[in-house]
This record gives C-alpha cells, sequence and structure tokens, in this order.
C-alpha cells in the first residue's frame, strides 16, 4: 500500500511538472534564463553584513542616482538629497538610495528587510572567464550545495519592488500585459516595454550592419529559433521580481547549442559542481559583435555572470553607465552592488 502511494504521489508531481511547463510554453519562454547575477559580482555576498566603508558611500549614492538619472529622463523627473540622502523621484513619489536599496521614503530605515538593486561590477567588451580566489570558491560551494529553491542558503532577500514598479509603471500582471507593446526584433514578433522598442530597432540596425562582414555573426542571426521578452516572473533563486516582468528583458533561444551549456544550472545539474568555472569554450555563446550592438545601446549580456545566462539581455543603460566609468576610473576603488 505505501508503494502505490508512492506512485500515485509520484504521478502527481510529474503532472504538476507537466502543466508548469506547459504554463512557461504558453508564455513563450521555452527554457529556463535569468539567475540572480549579483551572485556572479566580484564574490559579494548578499547574506554577509556590509561594511558601508567598503561597499557604499555618500559618492556612491551620489554617482548611482545620477547614473539612473540620466538613464530614464523620461522617467525619472527629479534627483535630490533629502534628509540627508540621495533620492530620486519618480512621477510624485521619492525613493531614497538607502545603501542601494532604493526605498520609499516611508521605509527608507527598513535595509535589512531588502536587497540592493543591482549596479554590479559589468565589464564592457570581450569576456574573460575570472579566477575566482579560495574566499569565493567556497562561498559558491556552501550557498550551491543544496538542490535550488527552497534550501534557506539559497533563496536571497528580495528587492522592494516599488521602486521598479514606478520607473516601469507596471505593479501587477495586469498592468504589465496591458502594457507592453509588439516589436519586430531579428525578424521575430516580440513583446516588451515600450521604452525597449527604439533601443531594440538600434541593436538590430547594428547587428544587420556588422553580419555584412562576419559570417559567425549572419550564423548567430540564423539560429535563432524563438525571442522572447516579457513574461511575468521571478527571478529564479529570488524573491526579486525578473526583469522579463516588466518587458525590459529579451531572450534569444537558439535552434542548436553547439554543444555548449547555454544556462549555469543545465551545467550544475550534469554533474559540475564548479559550474562557475566552466570554461568558456563549454558554454553557449554570442558573437561579440552581437554582444557589442546590445552594450552599446543600454543592455546587459547574461553571458558575463557567474551564474551564465547567455541567451539573456536587459536593459540596464545605468549599468552600462558604470561599466564605462569604471574604464576611465579602474583605480579609484569605488565598487557598488
Amino acid at each position: 500500500m505505501p508503494e502505490r502511494a508512492n506512485l500515485t504521489v509520484a504521478a502527481f508531481l510529474t503532472f504538476i511538472a507537466a502543466i508548469a511547463m506547459l504554463r512557461t510554453a504558453a508564455h513563450g519562454v521555452g527554457y529556463p534564463s535569468e539567475t540572480v547575477p549579483a551572485y556572479a559580482i566580484s564574490g559579494f555576498d548578499h547574506e554577509r553584513p556590509m561594511d558601508p566603508a567598503e561597499v557604499d558611500s555618500p559618492e556612491v549614492g551620489a554617482l548611482a542616482t545620477e547614473w539612473l538619472y540620466e538613464a530614464y529622463p523620461d522617467r525619472i523627473t527629479e534627483r535630490a538629497i533629502r534628509d540627508g540622502e540621495w533620492s530620486l523621484r519618480v512621477g510624485e513619489r521619492w525613493f531614497a538610495w538607502s545603501d542601494g536599496r532604493l526605498l520609499p521614503e516611508a521605509k527608507r530605515d527598513r535595509i535589512e528587510e531588502y536587497s540592493p538593486i543591482r549596479f554590479y561590477d559589468y565589464r564592457l567588451g570581450e569576456h574573460e572567464a575570472p579566477d575566482f580566489d579560495e574566499e569565493f570558491v567556497e562561498m559558491m560551494r556552501m550557498r550551491y550545495a543544496g538542490d535550488g529553491p527552497g534550501d534557506e542558503i539559497w533563496i536571497e532577500r528580495g528587492r522592494h519592488q516599488a521602486f521598479y514598479e514606478a520607473l516601469y509603471g507596471v505593479s501587477s500582471l495586469q498592468e504589465a500585459d496591458r502594457a507592453m507593446r509588439r516589436t519586430t526584433f531579428l525578424g521575430f514578433s516580440v513583446r516588451v516595454h515600450p521604452m525597449l522598442i527604439e533601443p531594440l530597432r538600434r541593436v538590430e540596425a547594428d547587428i544587420h550592419a556588422s553580419s555584412d562582414g562576419d559570417a559567425s555573426v549572419s550564423a548567430f542571426i540564423r539560429n535563432i529559433r524563438q525571442i522572447s521578452g516579457f513574461y511575468w516572473r521571478d527571478i529564479f533563486g529570488s524573491a526579486s521580481r525578473s526583469f522579463h516582468s516588466y518587458g525590459t528583458a529579451v531572450d534569444l533561444l537558439p535552434r542548436n547549442w553547439l554543444g555548449g551549456f547555454g544556462y549555469w544550472r543545465w551545467a550544475q545539474q550534469s554533474g559540475i559542481v564548479e559550474w562557475w568555472s566552466l570554461p568558456l569554450h563549454r558554454r553557449f555563446t554570442v558573437p561579440q559583435p552581437v554582444v557589442d550592438a546590445f552594450e552599446r545601446h543600454g543592455f546587459v549580456w547574461g553571458g558575463k555572470w557567474i551564474g551564465f545566462d547567455p541567451i539573456h539581455f536587459e536593459y540596464r543603460p545605468e549599468v552600462i553607465r558604470y561599466a564605462e566609468y569604471q574604464e576611465s576610473a579602474e583605480e579609484s576603488g569605488l565598487r557598488l552592488y
């Protein structure tokens, strides 16, 4: 009798998994995509207390809010110091920097409850696999010792959603669904936030221009099976909402993975314990001119995350601005999240 009960439970779980896959396909996302990119950032551990002198400072808040203000001039209407904290106004609401949390002013003192927004250490140009020290490797082994979501060590604190909800004008699935617009990108129809339509048009023009003299770019375009954008969900392994939920990220899904791992979790599930050290030639990748085109117009590439997700591009012009700053001030010692 217990054996029959176990079979029944297994059948039920299989059925639930099948339903989940169908729902995923219905939203136009055929593969898991996007992880928590900050796990990849210079070994910074969001679970240990932050040293303000090391991680945050008034200078950091000033620069970060300036880059956000410059990146979204049609959405962020004012930048000022309020009660000693750099703050941004979106519509009629003010958000305080609060050690990178960008919280509504009424919650500016509750930073321990939320993760920072993603101003992570992104580098422009050709990607090089980083050389990890022992402290970082040990931290990663501990974090990923379990099976995934559900393990206490795994789930990251979520960021407060109010800033991004105000920035994109989206606070629910229903609002997001109404806000999205359909456009064509590299020959595929995709639903995205209206603010992405013009940047994607410029990215597409640059990609086509580079394909004339680069066979790898032409082959990459031919290998695209599907492009997905808007999809309401949380980031895998986090309580934070995915940028796909706001329609500000796109996934370029290939017909053929060309023998490479297309997602960090697939490498982990295949038995590669230290998947973060997987050589670049064993990962699915994107031609450099395609990456350059996206970066030129404000997108970051998930292939550069340690939790690598090479089909994923998200519109984060403020992060690109930070990357440009790092290139020009490499010796400054300033780091964001």
